[in-house]
C-alpha cells in the first residue's frame, strides 16, 4: 500500500486534471490482467470477477475513492501542482508515525484510499487474498473535490452491485453512513472603478493582510470555530470604513470554496497623516482578534504595510464600498444549526471563499451544507436576501449542488461492520453520520438499492497544509476492509 501510495504522490492529479492518475491505474490494472472501464465524464472502474463459476450468483461490492486532491500550498512556498510532486515528509507524535507535505496539502484524501485499492488488487492478483466468491469492481471518481461531477453524473451501470464500501473517510474508529448536501455557487457583484481627481500625494496606497490561520474542510472542521481569513478581514475593513476615510482598491483571499481561507488581503487608500491612527487601529484589532481565537489560531498575523511604487489609483465608489463591506460582514459563516437527533454534529452551516475583485466586477463563492433540502433554502434565502438589501447588482452562476445521504443504523453492511470491527480489535465501532458531502449520496440516489459505508484511515487537516496522515490507523484500516469483504461476501 505505501509503495502505492509514494507513486500517487509523485502524480499531478488536481480537480480535472486526473488523466496522468486515471492512465496509471489502468495500466497498472491491465497489466494484471484486469478488465477496465471508463464512462463519458472519465470515471475509472476496475473488473476484477469472482472466480467461483459454479455458483448462479455472486455478492457484486464495489470498493470507490476519488482521484482528485485539493491543491493548497503555504504562501512561501514554490510549487506547481499541475508537474510537481508531493513532497513528503514524516514525524512522530506520541510515539505515532504520520505522514505530511512539505508546505501543501498531502492528497491523502483520497490518496490514502487509492492505495488501498490498488493493493488489495495486487493482491487478489498474486493470490495472496482469495474473494472467490465475490464480484468486486474498484471505482475511481473524478472530480470529487469540486462539485463531485464524477459521482453526479457516472454511468449507472458502474453501480450495480450490493454493498458500496467508500474509503473517504478519515477516522478509523467511526464509520460513516451518512452525509450532508451540498449548494456551491459563484457570487458576482456588478462594479465600476473610479479614478482618483485629488492629489496623489495626499493618498498612501497600504496593503491590509490576514494570514497564517489553520484553515481546513468546511464540512469536517466546521464545528471546530476555526476563523475564515475572508471573515477577519471584512470585519476589520467594515470597522475601518466606518471609522474613517479609506478608499477601496482590492481585496482577494482564499484558495478553494470546500475550504476555509487561511489568508486574504486588500488594498486601501488612506491620507498620509492617518498612518499611524489606522495602522494602531489594526494593531490593535489583531491583539482582540488573536486573544478571541487564542485556543484555536496559534500563528494568525495581521499587519498592514505601505506600498511602494503602486500605479494603480482606483477605487470603488464610496457608496458601493459602504454596501460590499455589509454584505462580506454579514453574510453567515459558520455552523447555523445542529442536528435536531445528534446534538454535537452540524445539520447546516455557510462557508464564504474564494473572493477576487477585478476591473469590472467582485467575485466570491458561498458553499451550503445540511442534512435537508429545506436546510439549504434557508441559509442561501438568507444570503439572497441581504444581496437585495444592499442594492448592488448581482449575478449567481456556476451551480453546483450534492444530495444528502440519509443514514440507516439498521442496515445489513452497518450491523456487519460492527461486528467485524469488534471481532478485529475487540471495541466497538461509532457509526454516524458527517456534515462533509460524499460521493455516496449520489451512489445511493442512482442506485436506492445500494447499502454504502464510508471507511478510512486517520487524516487531520484535509484540505489544508496541515493535513497528515495516521501510519498505523493504515494498517488498522487495511485489516478492517480484508476482513469485511469475506463478511459481505
Amino acid at each position: 500500500m505505501w509503495e502505492y501510495f509514494f507513486k500517487i504522490c509523485e502524480i499531478p492529479r488536481g480537480t480535472a486534471r486526473e488523466d496522468q492518475i486515471r492512465e496509471f491505474i489502468k495500466e497498472e490494472a491491465e497489466n494484471f490482467g484486469f478488465q477496465t472501464k471508463i464512462d463519458e465524464i472519465k470515471n475509472l472502474a476496475v473488473i476484477i470477477p469472482s472466480r467461483n463459476k459454479s455458483l448462479d450468483q455472486h455478492t457484486k461490492i464495489i470498493i470507490q475513492s476519488h482521484m482528485d486532491m485539493v491543491c493548497i500550498k503555504d504562501d512561501n512556498i514554490e510549487h506547481d501542482f499541475s508537474k510537481d510532486p508531493i513532497k513528503l515528509q514524516s514525524f512522530e507524535i506520541d510515539n505515532e508515525q504520520w505522514i505530511t507535505a512539505e508546505g501543501t496539502t498531502l492528497g491523502a484524501d483520497n490518496g490514502a484510499g487509492m492505495a488501498i485499492q490498488l493493493a488489495l488488487m495486487k493482491k487478489i492478483y498474486e493470490n495472496e487474498l482469495n474473494y472467490d466468491d465475490t464480484d468486486i469492481t474498484l471505482l475511481f471518481t473524478v472530480c470529487e473535490e469540486m462539485g463531485g461531477d464524477g459521482a453526479a453524473f457516472i454511468n449507472k451501470d458502474f453501480l450495480e452491485g450490493d454493498y458500496l464500501i467508500n474509503l473517504d473517510s478519515e477516522s478509523d474508529d467511526v464509520f460513516t453512513i451518512g452525509s450532508a448536501a451540498i449548494l456551491l455557487y459563484r457570487v458576482g457583484l456588478k462594479m465600476k472603478r473610479i479614478s482618483f481627481a485629488i492629489e496623489k500625494e495626499l493618498l498612501i496606497p497600504v496593503k491590509i493582510t490576514v494570514k497564517g490561520l489553520i484553515g481546513g474542510h468546511s464540512g469536517v472542521d466546521i464545528h471546530e470555530g476555526r476563523p475564515n481569513a475572508i471573515k477577519i478581514l471584512s470585519q476589520l475593513l467594515w470597522k475601518l470604513n466606518s471609522e474613517h476615510d479609506i478608499y477601496l482598491n482590492s481585496i482577494k483571499g482564499g484558495t478553494w470554496p470546500t475550504a476555509i481561507s487561511k489568508s486574504s488581503e486588500a488594498i486601501v487608500f488612506i491620507r498620509n497623516n492617518k498612518f499611524f491612527e489606522i495602522n494602531e487601529f489594526v494593531e490593535q484589532s489583531y491583539s482582540d482578534i488573536r486573544h478571541y481565537y487564542s485556543g484555536i489560531e496559534k500563528t494568525i498575523e495581521i499587519s498592514m504595510e505601505k506600498l511602494k511604487d503602486f500605479t494603480d489609483y482606483t477605487y470603488f465608489s464610496t457608496e458601493y464600498q459602504r454596501k460590499l463591506l455589509n454584505i462580506l460582514f454579514s453574510i453567515p459563516y459558520g455552523p447555523y444549526s445542529y442536528h435536531s437527533k445528534m446534538r454535537n454534529l452540524v445539520h447546516t452551516s455557510n462557508n464564504i471563499g474564494p473572493i477576487r475583485s477585478m476591473r469590472s466586477r467582485i467575485e466570491f463563492d458561498v458553499s451550503y451544507r445540511s442534512f435537508s433540502q429545506y436546510g439549504l433554502r434557508i441559509i442561501h434565502e438568507k444570503v439572497i436576501s441581504l444581496l437585495e438589501l444592499s442594492d448592488i447588482r448581482y449575478k449567481l452562476y456556476n451551480y453546483i449542488e450534492g444530495p444528502e445521504w440519509d443514514p440507516d443504523f439498521n442496515s445489513r453492511i452497518s450491523n456487519l461492520a460492527k461486528n467485524t470491527y469488534k471481532e478485529c480489535f475487540g471495541d466497538d465501532i461509532k457509526i454516524n453520520a458527517i456534515h462533509a458531502g460524499l460521493e455516496c449520496a449520489d451512489f445511493k440516489k442512482h442506485n436506492p438499492k445500494l447499502e454504502l459505508i464510508a471507511i478510512g484511515p486517520i487524516i487531520l487537516g484535509a484540505h489544508s497544509t496541515e493535513e497528515r496522515l495516521k501510519v498505523s490507523s493504515v494498517q488498522k484500516i487495511w485489516k478492517f476492509l480484508v476482513t469485511f469483504l469475506h463478511k459481505l461476501g
